[in-house]
């Protein structure tokens, strides 16, 4: 059978179109016309019909200049296009095999079948490779013996195969010129140029490219894609598509089945009529946080696909510790104000230390007036040492306090003195540019603050100029430790206004 010539871009031959101005240029080409000049000429008023030049249609075109110009447009539409010229001079000693292990291979002696016609074909050097989502080379250069027991363990992957891209790879690569390529597959799914344009590749290399197709039609149909829509009130919306891959209509019974952790499973059924190789959008609603699957329940001879699992973490609320002084202080306290209007944040106000601090994912240690007790210090410092999260605000009893002193060996900074009343800058640094990019701290006033100096491990987000850090942070295991220096009462004696100055 002779094959029609493929080209590599065939929307060069678009330059062709040229052609036909050229010849109507032509065949509207002026013709001289003979006139006769009476020797009066120049003194007498000459007929405008004399010097009619009208453009006349030539039954031929006669011109050299223009066959001329017609060849070097069809030579440089033809090289714009790049014809594939065959030159076959295959050598079957040198085989490469390609074998699509797509999931649809996992269909019934899909992979017995490309097994058999993989040893049949087997020259004396021989390379193996599986075409999945990439071509993954199993073998190389092995002889036959080798390369047949390498075969025999071929499985089929849940995965989707790109058979033209495992071609491509073979044919630019210049150690399997002179060679012979094999291509096994069921073809269910192809995506790329017709298998005719890559035989003429594969020649125009020196190759020899043949197809080899196993396996029956048989029942398939997928869930081939889906995405997620949050309904901002806790649940969800999952859209899927499910595709008929075969040549006949199908009627398909779709569940969805989910199971949180703080409830009883629920399964949603769904049909849907699928006209053949047709694709349908399927939506379900209400689907809570956890874990839930959509499952096609007709049953189709590949499996794998016909599943989508959901899984959306459950959003518990953050329990904070805040540790702070009595009663008759906490309300005036802007901190616990802020964290307690944050979402999914469950606040504990406490005086001291509970026994079991495990249960709280941050504690805030808030105390101006009462330090805490040295146990409780030593517990906290274990706390953070564990990884969990810790701040600690910079009051004066962080300072003045001997049992407080106990938390300076997991702080990122070191305190070194109370700093009275003067003119300061605040300036954001590092990662505290982004992190305070929409606060402004022109007009906040430092009347006391504790002067610190940072550790060396510790990231430093914001500081007064020329004298330290204000807000600084370092990790400990998974956990971070975090010093804010703005002590945050709005009493009379306040040492700074952040508080109630708006950003």
């Amino acid at each position: 059978m002779i094959l029609p010539m493929d080209f590599e871009f065939s929307q060069g031959l678009a330059a062709l179109a040229g052609i036909i101005p050229l010849i109507i240029v032509y065949l509207l080409k002026p013709r001289p016309k003979n006139v006769i000049l009476p020797s009066l000429m120049f003194v007498r008023r000459i007929s405008q019909n004399v010097l009619d030049s009208r453009r006349t249609i030539s039954k031929k075109i006669t011109d050299p200049l223009f066959f001329l110009q017609l060849l070097a447009l069809i030579l440089i539409s033809t090289a714009i296009a790049g014809p594939l010229l065959e030159e076959v001079k295959a050598d079957s000693e040198k085989v490469v095999i390609i074998i699509d292990s797509s999931a649809s291979m996992n269909a019934p002696d899909r992979v017995d079948g490309a097994r058999s016609i993989a040893i049949d074909s087997l020259g004396e050097e021989n390379t193996i490779i599986a075409a999945e989502s990439i071509p993954v080379v199993l073998a190389k250069a092995l002889d036959a013996d080798d390369a047949k027991g390498v075969v025999d363990h071929l499985e089929a992957k849940n995965t989707p195969g790109d058979i033209p891209k495992a071609i491509l790879t073979v044919i630019n690569d210049k150690e399997n010129e002179n060679g012979k390529i094999v291509v096994i597959s069921d073809f269910e799914n192809w995506a790329g140029r017709p298998p005719e344009t890559y035989i003429r590749i594969a020649n125009t290399r020196s190759m020899e490219l043949e197809f080899r197709q196993v396996g029956n039609k048989t029942a398939n149909y997928a869930i081939v894609d889906g995405y997620l829509k949050d309904r901002n009130d806790g649940t969800y919306e999952y859209t899927c598509t499910v595709k008929n891959f075969n040549d006949r209509s199908a009627d398909l019974d779709i569940q969805l089945e989910s199971q949180a952790d703080s409830s009883s499973g629920t399964k949603v059924s769904s049909s849907v009529h699928l006209a053949e190789f047709g694709a349908q959008q399927i939506k379900f609603s209400s689907i809570p946080q956890g874990t839930s699957t959509v499952e096609i329940l007709t049953e189709d001879a590949i499996p794998c696909d016909n599943i989508a699992y959901i899984s959306i973490p459950e959003v518990k609320p953050r329990r904070i510790l805040v540790l702070t002084d009595p009663e008759q202080a906490v309300g005036k306290s802007p901190l616990i104000t802020a964290i307690s209007l944050l979402p999914d944040i469950h606040v504990d106000v406490q005086k001291d230390l509970p026994d079991d601090v495990t249960g709280y994912d941050t504690i805030v240690i808030n105390s101006k007036y009462e330090p805490l007790p040295t146990l409780d210090v030593l517990e906290i410092v274990a706390y953070a040492k564990s990884g969990k999260d810790l701040i600690v605000i910079g009051n004066e009893c962080l300072y003045d306090s001997l049992q407080m002193r106990g938390l300076y060996s997991i702080l990122p900074v070191d305190i070194i003195s109370v700093e009275e009343e003067r003119s300061h800058t605040i300036e954001t640094v590092g990662s505290g540019k982004n992190i305070f990019g929409d606060v402004s701290f022109s007009e906040v006033y430092l009347r006391r603050f504790l002067v610190t100096a940072p550790k060396g491990d510790a990231s430093v987000l914001a500081e007064v100029k020329g004298i330290g850090p204000l807000v600084s942070m370092r990790n400990i295991k998974n956990g971070t430790v975090t010093y804010v220096g703005f002590s945050d009462t709005t009493e009379t004696d306040a040492w700074n206004n952040f508080a109630t100055t708006p950003t």
